[in-house]
Formats: C-alpha cells, structure tokens, sequence
C-alpha cells in the first residue's frame, strides 16, 4: 500500500525552524553534506531566509568531516548575508581546521570570536582541550597558546577520499578507492591503524550517494572481518538505505542484529525503521516499533510524531 500526499496531515509549516530539523538530520545524523545543501537551496528558493543556527549546522556538519574549507567557506557566506556568528558558529569552525592541523587559523578565528566580544563556551574549550593530552585554561584570554596536537595520518588520508568520493559518479569506481583504502589499512607499517570513522564514511557514501546497499554492506563486512565493532551510527546508516530502497525486512533485520549484538538502538534508529515500514503501509509494524521505542526507554522527537502523524496515528 502507498501512502499518497493526500493522506499526509503535517502540523508543521516550513519556516526556517522545520528546514534547520532536516539540515540537523541529514549533517549530523548521517553526515551527508550533499543532501544538506539541497535542503539548504530549496530553502534559499523558497525564501526562508536562513538564520545563525541554519549556517552552523552546515558548518558543524563540514567539522565533523574534516572538511575545513567547506567549513570556512559556508562561514563567509554567512557574514556576507549579515548574519552575526554566535559562539557555537565559531566552536563549530574551529573544530574543522583543527581537523587539518591549521593553528594559524584557529588562532585566527579565536581572536576573531574574542574581538567580537563573544566568550568561550564550555563547548569551546572542550574542543580544543579534546585535541591535546593536556588540560586548556579556561582563564586563558588569548589564542597565543592553543593547545593542538597533530590530527592522525589516517584521519587526514579519509578526509581526502571522502573529497574524491563526492566527486565520483558511479559506485564502481568509489569502490575502488575504497580498495584502495582497504591495502593502506592492511599494510602493517601503517601506523596509526584507520578506524570505524574512515569505514563509516564509505558506507555513507555508498547508502547516500551512490543508493547501492551491496556495496554499502561489502563495506560493512570488511570492517567486522578486521576486527572493528560495529557502532550504533553504522546500522542506522545500513537501517536508512534499506528503508529508502524499499526493503523493510532487510531493515528490521539489521535493527535486530544491533540488539543482538548488544547495542542499543537510539531514536534515529527507530526512526529509520518507522520509515522502512510507512513506505510499505504495514501500519501494524508502524506501531509495534513505536512501541517497542516506549520500552526501551527513547522518548520519541519530533522526526518520530510527523511520521507517526503522517499516517494518522
């Protein structure tokens, strides 16, 4: 049963608030920029105008990659359309470029935010202190002394595979670069060893981008087979492309196969399966994996009652 657009019953208007929802979703739940910006242009095209919190997630998003130009660049439209950055706007930017290891350009944005008579949040601090073995002053008033340590070998070589990645056209070729990566992370004189980030980045690509969840899972599989577990993040990306792609079983079987390997399902994962059982109609499954969310504890947010809502439940 499809469920056609007539049926749909949304509360929520599409102001700047309910696109910020889908950025915060798309960029920090399953780090894909490429969607985020097509939110972000149909905003701008429908003019909504965004706002401080609109140009932070984007940034935020770019941080979490590693991909500090993007970052610096989302930054200067911003201030270009007169939109003053708040504290969160600069601890966002400078976790990017302390990413690639840029201390003139933190030292840089940190004068910047000091100038601007803006104070150092907790959340400042602790990014610069998360890159150092060593404690950051929180008395300390200028960007003299940051404390960075060098980001590691393996971090910077995925930040450039994921930039080749977005430029790739089809699967086969990404998954090439992906064995690529596989000889670097197999060579035992590569030190520090790649971790769950780098293969998380290609499933992302596979599942987001290129929709070709057999590639997706070959990704997956080569990670447990070198011994890296499997986080919650990585099934709610296997989770994902399997509800996109119209395979709710395929779906619920993964879910299961995160409990049963002991880890929790948080509500992106719910979410996910929720999804996975609309687009089939199977209203039954619908509620029982709202209900089983109530179990486990996970208050349901506001991705979980517009799909619920969606239906009429």
């Amino acid at each position: 049963m499809q469920i056609d657009n007539k049926d749909l019953n949304f509360q929520l208007l599409p102001d700047c608030h309910v696109f910020n929802l889908f950025l915060t979703i798309f960029a920090h739940n399953y780090g894909n920029m490429t969607l985020s910006q097509e939110v972000y242009g149909e905003m701008t095209r429908r003019n909504i105008s965004p706002d401080v919190v609109t140009h932070t997630i984007l940034i935020e998003g770019y941080a979490l990659l590693g991909q500090a130009e993007k970052a610096n660049r989302q930054f200067q439209i911003m201030k270009s359309n007169n939109i003053k950055p708040n504290v969160f706007t600069y601890t966002s930017l400078i976790k990017a470029w302390a990413q690639v290891w840029r201390i003139d350009k933190i030292k840089q944005i940190y004068k910047e935010m000091i100038g601007s008579g803006i104070k150092p949040h907790r959340a400042t601090y602790r990014v610069l202190a998360s890159i150092t073995n060593s404690k950051f002053d929180t008395s300390q008033k200028s960007s003299s002394n940051l404390p960075i340590s060098r980001t590691p070998q393996h971090v910077r070589d995925t930040t450039k595979l994921y930039d080749k990645l977005e430029k790739v056209r089809d699967s086969e070729t990404a998954y090439t670069l992906f064995e690529t990566f596989l000889k670097k992370f197999d060579d035992t004189n590569y030190n520090p060893r790649p971790n769950i980030y780098s293969f998380t980045v290609f499933m992302t690509s596979f599942v987001f981008y290129h929709r070709n969840m057999k590639l997706a899972l070959k990704v997956f599989e080569e990670m447990l087979k070198r011994n890296i577990s499997a986080s919650c993040y990585c099934y709610n990306v296997l989770i994902e492309g399997f509800a996109r792609s119209n395979e709710p079983f395929k779906a619920e079987k993964m879910f299961y196969t995160m409990i049963n390997n002991n880890i929790k399902p948080d509500v992106s994962s719910f979410n996910s399966l929720i999804s996975a059982w609309i687009t089939v109609g199977r209203r039954d499954k619908v509620f029982m994996v709202y209900r089983e969310m109530k179990k486990y504890g996970i208050n349901p947010n506001e991705v979980t009652l517009n799909k619920m809502k969606a239906i009429g439940m």
